[in-house]
């Protein structure tokens, strides 16, 4: 055998070497993902049969947010758009633009509390009033001095 077939075995040989030992890492790596495949899977099921099992538990039916706003606003005439206006003034959009999280009064005791620049919900004072009430057990009259001490 000549020098450079020589040579060129010992290339050849060590690119196979090489080759298989990525075979054997890929390999191992499928085994590897596939037991990942397999524990997500079982994870999906144990989670759709909790969902299920909650399902059948529930004697009441259940009523989404969703179809509630779209009942008030074809059954009993409500205009959502006209709400989402009065609440979305121009005034308190450029506010939210600016503040992106905050409890912003918007008129007649009304608060938007707002996260990230989402509108998680809307307060009342009163609503507030009895939230403190709940979570610090005060009576009305701390509540409204707790209240004029933060304004």
């Amino acid at each position: 055998m000549s020098i450079r077939h020589s040579h060129l075995l010992k290339q050849l040989e060590t690119r196979l070497s090489k080759l298989r030992a990525e075979r054997d890492m890929t390999k191992q790596a499928l085994r590897e993902a596939e037991a990942a495949h397999v524990a997500a899977g079982e994870k999906v099921r144990a989670v759709e049969q909790e969902i299920a099992s909650l399902k059948d538990a529930t004697s009441e039916p259940v009523l989404t947010e969703h179809a509630l706003l779209r009942y008030i606003e074809r059954v009993h005439g409500i205009d959502l758009d006209q709400i989402r206006a009065q609440m979305l003034t121009p005034a308190v959009t450029e506010q939210i633009r600016t503040l992106r999280s905050c409890r912003l009064p918007i008129g007649n005791g009304v608060i938007l509390v707002v996260e990230a620049g989402v509108i998680k919900t809307v307060a009342t004072k009163d609503s507030r009033e009895k939230r403190i009430r709940q979570v610090h057990g005060l009576r009305p009259v701390e509540v409204r001095r707790l209240q004029a001490e933060e304004e």
